[in-house]
């Protein structure tokens, strides 16, 4: 809640979010890759993305051979 109370719009696409495509922290390093639930770095793991930019940063790992988060 923090991140995105600091940095409210989305880090690829610029949206402040809505309802219906909500702003969301990803992590930098996804969990099944071995990144923290919670960083212990204060958050310097995590980005505001919106759920659409999420889902596709997830799509776009898979495509490289990597498991998504």
């Amino acid at each position: 809640m923090r991140l995105r109370a600091d940095q409210p719009w989305c880090s690829t696409c610029g949206t402040q979010g809505s309802e219906r495509n909500p702003l969301t922290a990803d992590h930098l390093v996804p969990l099944v890759e071995g990144g923290e639930l919670i960083p212990e770095d204060g958050g310097e793991g995590l980005q505001v993305l919106c759920r659409r930019c999420n889902s596709s940063a997830g799509k776009v790992r898979h495509a490289r051979g990597r498991l998504s988060a």
